[in-house]
């Protein structure tokens, strides 16, 4: 009487799939472990080794798995669901590569500076806006299905809508404060009213008085952070030197500068603080057709990014390096403790005198920068 048969395992390939790469989420396939033999797996599942081939072709493309000619098929030493780790960015990059914002342009430079080693990836998600029928969404999508990201790094709240609600993600998500204490796990917040403090505390230590501030659309938000802090370093800060100046509106400058000195000399401005990198060369350019002599100015700073401006400026700022290293130490030790972080304000840093190093890492320039005291 021949042996009776194992009742099969649900042959289909998603289920397969499935209980292979979960054994590797839950440690019963410990990275560097060889896998069974085809024809093992096989005869577990009741399905042909064909089928078997495609269950290890996927694994091995979404980077659990890898094939040697003389050692066979093992789980690799770093499983992406625990170094693996999505960036998600809302716009898309230029034909060249670089994005259009120099916030998100520095933020992607910083990944691929981390990308070192296997150790730690960062897999950037472009393009990610809040219309999930783009091809972009479904990337990040499918990722997500497959389990390969040990967790998410969102630097805009807009990426955050119905259909990527972080309690349904099942990775830790860094990034944003509102979605906090769920499986997201914190903000790692870049604080604008942080920035324009910081400034106006500069224009005060040199001896200025009459601050001209170019907000764009986020740093609006600050404004009653910006009043209070004028009237307590005691600047004169009226309104009318408080003008919005988006990045996708740099020729606005030249009306702006216009507007700004077309006052007596008593009451134009002595110093300028710009929060948005896009518009610096498009704000000089107006300086020098107003002809506006030298005038203190502070930059805000999206290192590891060279600065745009011609003219002598406080660069102050993020370093996105430290701000990508920090998320993804959060979502290590979420996965090791499962606790929260809470929100934190990552510190500013003063890029005035920044140099570069001696080499270039991952195709970009990296730089030293020097802590603001």
């Amino acid at each position: 009487m021949p042996a009776k048969r194992r009742p099969l395992y649900d042959p289909g390939l998603r289920t397969i799939l499935q209980d292979l790469r979960r054994s590797i989420l839950n440690g019963r396939l410990r990275p560097g472990v060889p896998l069974p033999a085809v024809r093992e797996l096989a005869s577990r599942y009741g399905v042909t080794g064909t089928t078997i081939h495609r269950c290890l072709q996927e694994l091995a493309a979404a980077g659990f798995i890898v094939t040697h000619a003389r050692s066979g098929t093992r789980v690799v030493d770093h499983p992406p669901h625990r170094h693996r780790y999505g960036l998600v960015l809302p716009e898309l990059p230029n034909d060249d590569g670089a994005y259009p914002s120099r916030h998100w342009e520095a933020k992607a430079i910083s990944a691929r500076l981390l990308n070192s080693g296997p150790e730690r990836t960062i897999e950037i998600f472009h393009g990610l806006n809040g219309h999930p029928e783009l091809p972009e969404h479904q990337v990040l999508l499918t990722a997500l299905a497959q389990q390969r990201l040990a967790g998410l790094i969102l630097v805009d709240e807009g990426c955050v809508s119905e259909w990527l609600k972080p309690s349904r993600l099942g990775v830790p998500v860094v990034g944003v404060a509102e979605v906090a204490g769920k499986l997201a796990i914190g903000d790692l917040r870049l604080d604008l009213g942080q920035y324009l403090v910081g400034a106006l505390t500069a224009v005060a230590k040199r001896g200025r008085c009459r601050p001209a501030v170019l907000l764009n659309h986020q740093a609006r938000f600050c404004l009653p952070t910006l009043r209070a802090a004028a009237r307590r370093l005691g600047l004169a800060l009226p309104l009318q030197r408080i003008q919005c100046l988006p990045t996708l509106a740099p020729d606005w400058a030249a009306h702006v500068i216009a507007g700004l000195f077309a006052v007596d000399s008593a009451d134009q401005p002595d110093a300028l603080i710009l929060c948005d990198e896009g518009v610096i060369q498009a704000t000089e350019l107006a300086l020098d057709t107003q002809g506006i002599g030298e005038i203190f100015q502070v930059h805000i700073a999206n290192l590891p990014l060279p600065a745009l401006g011609r003219r002598h400026a406080l660069h102050l700022g993020w370093n996105h390096v430290d701000y990508l290293r920090s998320a993804m130490e959060r979502i290590d030790a979420w996965h090791q403790r499962r606790e929260p972080i809470g929100n934190t304000a990552l510190p500013l840093v003063d890029g005035s005198d920044i140099t570069p190093t001696a080499g270039r890492v991952g195709g970009a320039v990296t730089w030293r920068t020097t802590r603001l005291q």
